[in-house]
């Protein structure tokens, strides 16, 4: 039998490790599927291993800064593109829950890396003069 060390060390690889559309359909009972344990038992191990911290607040921080990555390194020139990237099944929760933590919309966001790079590439053609 697994302790709940090794359970929760598991479950957070699992998240850490998981890029695009595996982890926008990875969810806290796929954890607990890929693991053989109950949901229950993947939330207790996890909770005493990281008592401020959730697997699903864990799973939503990591789909966040995967949209990031791919807005920020163009992988993905639009938000739906992005979400569709990370195979996010709810746009709408997703938005909620993003500015709730960034406090700007995905869609805010995208316009600001847009405006950066745009003003990246005119300081580089000043510089070049």
């Amino acid at each position: 039998m697994k302790t709940e060390t090794i359970i929760a060390r598991d479950a957070e690889r699992i998240v850490v490790e998981a890029v695009g559309p595996e982890l926008g359909k990875l969810t806290v009972n796929e954890i607990a599927r890929r693991l053989a344990v109950n949901r229950s038992t993947l939330s207790r191990a996890f909770r005493s291993r990281s008592p401020w911290m959730t697997l699903q607040k864990l799973l939503e921080i990591n789909k966040m800064a995967e949209f990031n990555i791919l807005i920020g390194d163009k992988k993905a020139k639009t938000v739906k593109e992005a979400l569709e990237i990370l195979d996010i099944s709810d746009p709408s929760h997703f938005t909620k829950k993003y500015k709730a933590r960034f406090k700007k919309t995905p869609g805010e966001f995208c316009r600001y890396c847009k405006k950066l790079v745009k003003g990246r590439k005119k300081r580089e053609k000043k510089e070049r003069k």
